[in-house]
């Protein structure tokens, strides 16, 4: 298994695109994009959702994503609330070309990592990305950026490790069961997964993820309910079927605690923010 501080021993082409600190506006979305880099995130404040491999993922405060060169995603904001994220492009190669995270280690793995008891000395490292205003000889300033580059990109895998190998059941399966099961699932299923007691497993989780599991789980369901509205396929009592709910005033108290509107108003507020994507005055990041 490759480990971080290999990064720095293997025969690997590394080269910087760009970077930003952004501000996203709550219209911000992205939708399809697929870029001929790889794209990592960094989000300091809001949350967001990413939808890459026919998986969906919330991204919060303290979250990292991996986001390879060739793959399709989409992302959209979630909050009245305004996102703010690093995003870092880059390449990062082995010889003949391959793209890093190709490899079987990263190709088949949740691309979602949290860094939130970490938060401070991550957005340093980010930081670092942008401390090069007073270097003016060019040579320096790439080394510069690929250094951080690969700081960065090093963090991300350190934590990712981690998460893939805690236990006989890594985090990944138990976040791909969350995302195939919108309804239904109870807290022991999810610890006897990983042979833990409810408690050690509600323990481990906060310290990966930042967020009890069913709070995480709870985000997932919801994100499945928006996506299922703004497909327009399912009726709203269908959809709180798929999430276990029967009672459609619970499914309306449960999709406005968390979407702050009803489901109603949400469906009737979809065709008119599609319009306006379509009309092409989202805010993107590049």
């Amino acid at each position: 298994m490759m480990q971080a501080t290999d990064l720095y021993n293997l025969d690997l082409h590394v080269r910087f695109i760009t970077a930003k600190h952004i501000v996203c506006s709550p219209h911000w979305k992205i939708d399809g994009y697929i870029l001929p880099f790889n794209k990592l995130y960094f989000i300091t404040d809001g949350s967001c959702v990413l939808e890459m491999d026919g998986k969906t993922y919330r991204l919060r405060r303290g979250d990292m994503a991996l986001i390879p060169r060739g793959k399709k995603h989409s992302m959209r904001y979630t909050e009245k609330k305004h996102l703010e994220k690093f995003f870092l492009h880059f390449t990062l190669e082995l010889p003949g070309g391959i793209n890093f995270f190709d490899t079987p280690d990263f190709a088949d793995s949740a691309p979602v990592v949290s860094c939130a008891g970490d938060f401070d000395s991550v957005f340093s490292v980010f930081s670092n990305l942008f401390s090069n205003h007073s270097v003016r000889n060019r040579l320096a300033l790439l080394t510069h950026l690929h250094a951080a580059t690969l700081s960065a990109v090093s963090l991300y895998i350190d934590k990712k490790m981690a998460v893939m190998h805690d236990g006989n059941v890594s985090f990944s399966e138990v976040i791909a069961l969350m995302q195939s099961t919108p309804g239904g699932l109870q807290l022991k299923t999810l610890a006897d997964m990983m042979f833990l007691s409810p408690e050690h497993f509600v323990r481990k989780f906060k310290a990966f993820y930042g967020i009890s599991p069913m709070k995480y789980y709870d985000r997932l369901r919801i994100d499945h309910a928006t996506a299922a509205i703004r497909e327009g396929q399912l009726s709203l009592a269908e959809i709180a079927e798929s999430l276990g709910i029967s009672d459609p005033a619970y499914f309306s108290k449960f999709f406005k605690k968390h979407v702050g509107i009803s489901p109603g108003e949400y469906r009737r507020t979809c065709h008119k923010k599609y319009v306006m994507f379509a009309e092409g005055r989202e805010v993107s990041d590049s």
